[in-house]
Protein backbone atom coordinates (compact mmCIF):
# COMPACT_ATOMS: atom_id res chain seq x y z
CA UNK A 1 0.00 0.00 0.00
CA UNK A 2 1.18 3.33 -0.62
CA UNK A 3 0.61 7.07 0.25
CA UNK A 4 -0.69 9.12 -2.38
CA UNK A 5 -0.54 13.40 -2.25
CA UNK A 6 -3.09 14.98 -3.99
CA UNK A 7 -3.26 18.29 -5.23
CA UNK A 8 -6.87 18.45 -3.77
CA UNK A 9 -8.23 15.32 -1.57
CA UNK A 10 -10.28 13.16 -3.78
CA UNK A 11 -13.87 12.53 -1.66
CA UNK A 12 -15.83 9.96 -0.76
CA UNK A 13 -12.98 7.47 -0.26
CA UNK A 14 -14.70 6.44 3.08
CA UNK A 15 -17.85 5.67 1.17
CA UNK A 16 -15.58 3.37 -1.32
CA UNK A 17 -14.03 1.53 1.50
CA UNK A 18 -17.28 0.72 3.81
CA UNK A 19 -18.41 -0.24 0.15
CA UNK A 20 -15.90 -2.64 -1.10
CA UNK A 21 -15.57 -3.96 2.50
CA UNK A 22 -19.69 -5.16 2.40
CA UNK A 23 -19.34 -6.21 -0.92
CA UNK A 24 -16.66 -8.57 -0.06
CA UNK A 25 -17.95 -9.34 3.29
CA UNK A 26 -20.98 -10.51 1.50
CA UNK A 27 -19.58 -13.01 -0.64
CA UNK A 28 -16.73 -14.43 1.61
CA UNK A 29 -18.26 -14.08 4.94
CA UNK A 30 -14.80 -13.54 5.97
CA UNK A 31 -14.37 -10.41 7.86
CA UNK A 32 -9.98 -11.00 7.47
CA UNK A 33 -10.15 -11.60 3.89
CA UNK A 34 -12.60 -8.71 2.91
CA UNK A 35 -10.39 -6.33 5.05
CA UNK A 36 -7.12 -7.69 3.03
CA UNK A 37 -9.21 -7.67 -0.03
CA UNK A 38 -10.72 -4.00 0.77
CA UNK A 39 -7.44 -2.77 1.32
CA UNK A 40 -5.90 -3.62 -2.27
CA UNK A 41 -8.48 -2.80 -3.92
CA UNK A 42 -8.85 0.50 -2.58
CA UNK A 43 -5.72 1.33 -2.95
CA UNK A 44 -6.01 0.18 -6.90
CA UNK A 45 -8.82 2.99 -6.89
CA UNK A 46 -6.66 5.72 -5.35
CA UNK A 47 -3.54 4.64 -7.73
CA UNK A 48 -5.76 5.03 -10.82
CA UNK A 49 -7.16 8.59 -9.13
CA UNK A 50 -3.81 9.56 -8.59
CA UNK A 51 -2.20 9.19 -11.92
CA UNK A 52 -5.13 10.43 -13.61
CA UNK A 53 -4.99 13.36 -11.83
CA UNK A 54 -8.44 13.49 -10.92
CA UNK A 55 -10.48 14.74 -7.69
CA UNK A 56 -13.10 11.99 -8.60
CA UNK A 57 -12.06 8.45 -7.53
CA UNK A 58 -11.89 6.05 -10.39
CA UNK A 59 -14.19 3.53 -8.97
CA UNK A 60 -15.19 2.45 -12.46
CA UNK A 61 -11.04 1.49 -13.30
CA UNK A 62 -11.31 -1.48 -11.22
CA UNK A 63 -12.34 -5.13 -11.76
CA UNK A 64 -13.54 -6.01 -8.16
CA UNK A 65 -14.01 -9.72 -8.88
CA UNK A 66 -10.92 -10.19 -10.76
CA UNK A 67 -7.32 -9.85 -8.62
CA UNK A 68 -4.42 -11.54 -7.56
CA UNK A 69 -5.22 -13.12 -4.72
CA UNK A 70 -0.99 -13.27 -4.38
CA UNK A 71 -1.24 -9.15 -3.93
CA UNK A 72 -3.41 -9.49 -0.98
CA UNK A 73 -1.56 -7.76 2.01
CA UNK A 74 -1.25 -9.13 4.90
CA UNK A 75 -3.38 -8.57 8.33
CA UNK A 76 -1.66 -8.89 11.80
CA UNK A 77 -3.92 -10.80 14.14
CA UNK A 78 -4.09 -11.29 18.08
Amino acid sequence: VKEYVFEISPNGTGDLFSAVFLGSYLSTADPIESLRRTVLLTDQVMKNTFDAKSRELKVLSVNYSNFNAEDLPSVITF
